[in-house]
């Protein structure tokens, strides 16, 4: 006498979608199992590794200090844009000023704002001039004081 087991369809759906994860997870594993030493033989044509630092200061959030792969003709505020969500808008010269990075916010009545360096410079200009490989970009939240 043969007896037969009927597996709700419920149950199978479960059991192939674990099944299907399990050899797509796999897969994966073995992909990128094999990390490159360096940074460089993902850095394609007309792109370039930068040094990026953004210190959050009073806002006494973590913050970020490592290289970053960018693109020819990237800017200091579109490679901050890479790592955290920016805000551009109205500070205090143009509709292009960079207001908020990773949800901190330029306050000028308390004179808090982001002062970014260009290899120690700031005479660039964030949303216009374009990084180039090797430069060192530094995004600083800091209280201005008189």
């Amino acid at each position: 006498m043969k007896t037969t087991i009927k597996i709700p369809d419920r149950v199978r759906f479960i059991v192939l979608g674990v099944v299907l994860a399990a050899v797509v997870g796999a897969c994966l594993f073995q992909t990128f199992s094999d990390k490159p030493k360096t940074l460089q033989p993902l850095v394609k044509k007309n792109t370039f590794l930068i040094n990026v630092r953004v210190d959050f200061g009073p806002a006494g959030k973590e913050g970020y200090d490592k290289p970053l792969l960018v693109e020819k003709g990237t800017t200091a505020a579109e490679a901050a844009a890479q790592i955290y969500p920016v805000l551009l808008g109205m500070a205090c010269c143009s509709l292009r000023d960079l207001v908020e990075i990773g949800g901190v916010r330029i306050d000028p009545m308390k004179n808090y704002w982001w002062i970014a360096t260009v290899n120690g410079s700031k005479d660039f200009s964030p949303t216009k001039d374009k990084l180039k490989k090797g430069d060192r970009l530094e995004w600083r939240y800091i209280i201005e004081t008189q």
